[in-house]
């Protein structure tokens, strides 16, 4: 059978097979839903894969929609994110962005990291993927070194002269075992 995905915020975007949720009542969006009014009109553990492209810096309540994607998504499936990264000036031009997020953003809601234990969330993820994508050329190339060489120093440093497009994350889903 093929992977049920919803794509979140998926605008007039959507995927062909996907389900499409957003805030507007656009062409290929099947649920018109505002995705901070908790719980969505989605059954738990519904979907293999939930994306969310672009869409997470738009939002204020980035734990409960966190607590709602690990809800909506089935056991062993995934969560894909994309934002823009903080350092990248499209992150502050859009006056609808209200979340800017580092590479340790998703971090409080990772098992095994040590932002995790402030307990922002109920549920828990693992990382699949966890990466900042730069730009093409020797400054995109030299960001990513930077980068690779300590995230940290990179993000304190180095992010704001050579500043990667986007935060990219996919995250497993743990169980609610402990």
């Amino acid at each position: 059978a093929a992977p049920r995905v919803l794509e979140v915020g998926c605008g007039t975007h959507k995927t062909e097979g996907a389900v499409g949720l957003d805030l507007l009542e656009l062409p290929g969006v099947d649920i018109v839903h505002d995705m901070e009014s908790l719980p969505w009109p989605v059954e738990s553990g519904t979907f293999d894969e939930v994306r969310c492209s672009h869409v997470l810096e738009h939002v204020r309540d980035i734990c409960g929609v966190m607590d709602e994607l690990h809800r909506v998504t089935a056991p062993g499936g995934r969560v894909h994110i994309v934002v823009p990264y903080f350092a990248r000036y499209s992150a502050f031009k859009d006056p609808t962005h209200v979340r800017f997020c580092t590479f340790e953003t998703f971090n409080y809601f990772v098992r095994g990291t040590k932002d995790r234990d402030r307990g922002y969330s109920r549920h828990e993820f693992r990382y699949v993927v966890h990466r900042l994508n730069f730009r093409k050329g020797p400054r995109g190339r030299l960001g990513a070194w930077l980068h690779a060489s300590s995230h940290r120093n990179y993000e304190r440093h180095w992010a704001h002269v050579f500043p990667a497009r986007t935060l990219e994350v996919v995250l497993e889903p743990l169980p609610d075992d402990r």
